[in-house]
């Protein structure tokens, strides 16, 4: 079998077709390279959030961040995900009182009464729009509704106004009927709320 190259260099082989083997060759390269950029990724370049417990940890512990787990975690699981405990920790005892652990939340480790101490509380918006999970328009303040892209302050302020008119929305579509929300607006932010 003949490599590629030392066809094309073949003095019966003309430029003409070089080059169009040339670009057929890059063509199916970046075919392949497409192909696996949709297979591992969905529409928006992460992967999907449903089946996911994201918790993001902070305070004292070695790589403090925010970490996608298949199923609820233990504690001690995503402390050993985020590296462990710092050094400052060393010999002190835990409190007794562990956070529940519930989907999408923040967690903090600390020191409370010389003793290591871990506190959780929701995850803040901007984790969440990062991360692709929708944020609640029927339960959200009006920090957590600027953080959703297409919507600023004023917007906020709209659908908290509507909100207290109206009550709790039906449906996502219903967030059309404040002024300001047309269809496309509304393309562009649905993939980020939810009722």
């Amino acid at each position: 079998m003949i490599p590629l190259v030392l066809v094309m260099k073949n003095k019966g082989f003309s430029s003409n077709r070089q080059i169009g083997l040339s670009v057929l060759i890059i063509s199916l390269l970046f075919g392949h390279v497409i192909r696996f950029f949709y297979s591992s990724q969905d529409v928006f370049g992460t992967s999907k959030v449903e089946n996911n417990f994201f918790i993001v940890i902070n305070g004292e512990v070695i790589n403090p961040g925010a970490y996608a787990f298949s199923k609820k975690p233990s504690l001690r699981h995503i402390i050993d995900k985020s590296g462990g405990l710092t050094a400052k920790l060393k010999g002190l005892e835990w409190d007794n009182n562990p956070p529940k652990i519930k989907r999408n939340i923040s967690l903090g480790i600390g020191i409370k009464n010389r003793r290591i101490f871990a506190a959780s509380e929701p995850m803040q918006p901007e984790y969440k729009i990062t991360l692709r999970i929708p944020i609640s328009i029927n339960t959200s303040t009006a920090k957590e509704l600027e953080a959703i892209p297409h919507i600023g302050p004023h917007m906020a302020k709209k659908i908290l106004y509507y909100r207290s008119l109206h009550g709790p929305f039906k449906s996502k579509e219903e967030i059309m009927k404040i002024k300001g929300i047309g269809r496309v607006r509304f393309s562009q932010l649905k993939s980020f709320i939810e009722i």
